[in-house]
């Protein structure tokens, strides 16, 4: 150790720091420009490095204030005051480096997650992450600021307070830091490994290796770095604790770049690849999908393809997983954009839908749209009963009007039959197709049908937007109809036997829409099956029930049914066929549930299998069924359910349902069991997608018609 003297080495350790910090900050930023440039969406491992690099600049900040105070003098030179504050100020950065070097590695081991294939090789990643946390961030955080009392007394010279044995942080700095760089040398061969079993050229091979060797650098950081880590508390902190500083931002800034060092190759390789150069990367760059656009398709009959595109299986997977990898390597990892690119494509009808012969009430308008006069010119009368996801729903003069919001979901299909190719709503061909055209609900109808259509020019205030008008329906839907029946009293045994062949009408609209026209609802749910208004004597009804909503409507080969926002995020079938009848039957015993006076007999009846409805539930979500007959085989099933069974077991297992466990509304609880079960694959989700694909920067990605 040098001789004491009254130099300061503040100043040295601030021309170590900045420049440490703002290298890797440079290069993060690099980074995320290579992503965002492209239209690639950020992923949690970018979200992890920007909180490290973060961290890091407010380290580097509170070390600057400590420097000011006198770090890096002798401890003798420094009054109380300024030894307080020092030893505050060091106590916090020696933390924080701590928390960044842990961040900045989970953070590649998350990216090295998704493309990790073989089941040991993700052990061993989940591994290292839990090691990360549990032995290289808390322990020396926590020892660091509970040996002593006060804390700033763990770096000996601070006058007053009492201690432990300071020797313990020291002892978890070594722990911390063996794994750390066995964590680095670890995922570092880990990658490696996943990389040569690739078909790659060996040039290419070898390029990402060198790239994702930097890891190896922070190992070996992390090793000098722990060899002054005694110097910070066996010698005079105040005058030569900086050296040690210096290593911890080194580490953390090597850590960062290291992991930054692939997608930045990725970067340069692609746009050395290019042959338009950088006129061609600075237009690509402004395209939301991050590609060539493609255009889709009017609404044309189309060829009959299989449902064999959104089959999976494990050599699927297999493919999937390492697409996935190659993806990554090579600078294309924005997966979600593509999912939610291939989501709002649009949907291809077998049947022509026609848009020529409009009834007679409805008047040309100057683009040539059509419309009905006294409903398009009085929305200041119009009101709103309601909204959802792709729209909002009014209600004028008997007729329901649902108005379209794009930024929250494009337009997917396209007509062509207007002056120019306009993108128009799936709901209004898939409803013309469906349910035909008319003012009221005829008897029999299994879909709703469209009273009128029209596109409203854009003014100065507002863009041109659809508007669809259909019959308005008293009954409501499901829900509400659930509703009215639980104030009246009624027992799940009644409602099953009442409705039940109400379920197996739109089975079998289901079996219509899946044979004949060949198309998926995928969204089936008890807001989205209507309730008819009367019987056919004219008498009110309720069990009359039609298909509505059809804004979700693709056919069972889309390409949004093989994306992981569809299977893996959502719960939901790749073959949309089963989806939709499997997603029926959890609507109708939703609804019954919602219906009955009586929730725990009926979570009973549900998990026991007791009644014919939760036969028909537990065999819907078991049993295997091909896809092109789904709704078929469980209407025929529903149908020939025998009567009634095992009341008393049903008597037995209720009582239990009103235990104490569910009167403190504990999650294990039957109800909550019931709910669960019920909701999983109801509703579908893509705020992950919607979030990691960065569409709160650049839209939502939609091809051009």
């Amino acid at each position: 150790m040098e001789e004491t003297t009254k130099e300061s080495n503040g100043p040295k350790l601030m021309a170590a720091l900045w420049p440490i910090a703002t290298t890797s900050g440079i290069v993060l930023g690099l980074r995320i420009f290579a992503k965002i440039s492209r239209g690639r969406y950020i992923w949690w491992d970018d979200v992890i490095m920007l909180f490290s690099q973060a961290l890091l600049i407010v380290a580097v900040s509170l070390i600057t204030k400590a420097v000011a105070l006198g770090f890096g003098r002798p401890h003798a030179a420094l009054d109380s005051d300024a030894l307080y504050g020092i030893a505050t100020y060091g106590a916090i950065y020696s933390a924080a480096s701590t928390v960044i070097v842990a961040s900045a590695r989970i953070s590649f081991a998350v990216a090295l997650l998704r493309v990790t294939l073989a089941g040991w090789g993700r052990v061993l990643v989940r591994v290292v992450i839990v090691g990360l946390v549990c032995i290289t961030a808390v322990p020396p955080v926590v020892a660091r600021f509970t040996i002593c009392d006060p804390f700033q007394k763990v770096y000996g010279q601070v006058p007053g307070g009492r201690c432990g044995n300071t020797y313990i942080p020291l002892y978890l700095g070594w722990a911390s830091g063996a794994w750390s760089a066995a964590s680095d040398f670890a995922l570092t061969l880990l990658a490696w490994k996943v990389i040569w079993s690739m078909r790659m050229r060996p040039k290419e091979k070898v390029g990402v290796a060198i790239a994702l060797s930097f890891g190896l650098l922070s190992g070996m950081i992390t090793i000098f770095r722990y060899t002054y880590v005694a110097l910070i508390y066996t010698g005079d902190f105040f005058e030569y604790g900086y050296f040690g500083f210096i290593w911890m931002a080194a580490e953390g800034a090597t850590s960062i770049i290291a992991a930054s060092i692939p997608a930045l190759r990725a970067f340069v390789v692609e746009r050395s690849r290019s042959s338009q150069g950088w006129l061609s990367w600075l237009s690509a760059s402004g395209g939301a999908s991050g590609g060539p656009k493609s255009s889709a398709p009017a609404i044309t009959p189309r060829s009959s393809q299989g449902p064999g595109s959104s089959s999976s299986g494990r050599n699927n997977n297999f493919h999937t997983h390492m697409s996935d990898l190659k993806d990554v390597l090579r600078g294309d990892d924005f997966y979600y954009r593509r999912e939610l690119q291939a989501k709002y494509s649009p949907t291809k009808f077998v049947g022509a839908v026609v848009w020529e012969a409009p009834p007679p009430k409805r008047q040309p308008t100057e683009d040539g749209t059509w419309g009905t006069p006294d409903v398009r010119d009085k929305g200041g009368e119009w009101e709103r009963i309601g909204g959802g996801f792709e729209g909002d729903v009014y209600v004028y003069n008997h007729t329901v009007m649902k108005t379209f919001v794009t930024s929250r979901s494009p337009l997917r299909n396209c007509i062509n039959h207007l002056s120019a190719p306009t993108r128009i709503p799936t709901e209004i061909p898939a409803m013309l197709l469906l349910g035909g055209q008319g003012d009221h609900v005829p008897q029999g109808a299994q879909f709703l049908p469209v009273e009128d259509y029209f596109l409203k020019p854009a003014t100065d205030a507002e863009p041109a937007s659809w508007h669809l008008l259909m019959p308005f329906l008293r009954g409501g839907n499901l829900k509400k109809l659930a509703q009215r029946l639980r104030s009246a009293g009624s027992a799940y045994q009644d409602l099953d036997h009442r409705f039940r062949p109400s379920l197996n009408r739109v089975l079998a609209a289901l079996e219509t829409m899946h044979s004949r026209h060949e198309l998926c609802h995928d969204d089936i749910k008890p807001e989205n099956i209507f309730v008819g208004c009367a019987s056919a004597g004219g008498a009110p009804s309720d069990t009359h029930w039609l298909l509505a909503d059809f804004g979700n409507v693709r056919q069972p080969a889309h390409p949004y049914h093989s994306t992981r926002i569809w299977t893996r995020h959502s719960n939901q079938n790749a073959d949309c066929r089963v989806n939709d009848a499997v997603r029926l039957v959890k609507t109708y015993v939703t609804f019954l549930r919602l219906a009955s006076s009586d929730e725990a007999a009926f979570d009973a009846a549900f998990w026991a299998g007791a009644e014919p409805w939760s036969e028909l539930y537990w065999s819907a979500v078991r049993d295997p069924m091909p896809g092109a007959q789904a709704a078929r085989v469980l209407r025929e099933k529903s149908v020939g359910l025998p009567p009634l069974r095992g009341v008393g077991a049903v008597e037995e297992e209720a009582s239990s349902a009103r235990s104490l466990e569910c009167r403190l509304g504990l999650w294990w609880c039957p109800a909550h069991r019931t709910q669960r079960e019920l909701r999983r694959g109801l509703f579908i989700t893509e705020t992950r997608a919607r979030l990691l694909g960065a569409t709160w920067i650049f839209g939502l990605p939609a091809d051009e018609c």
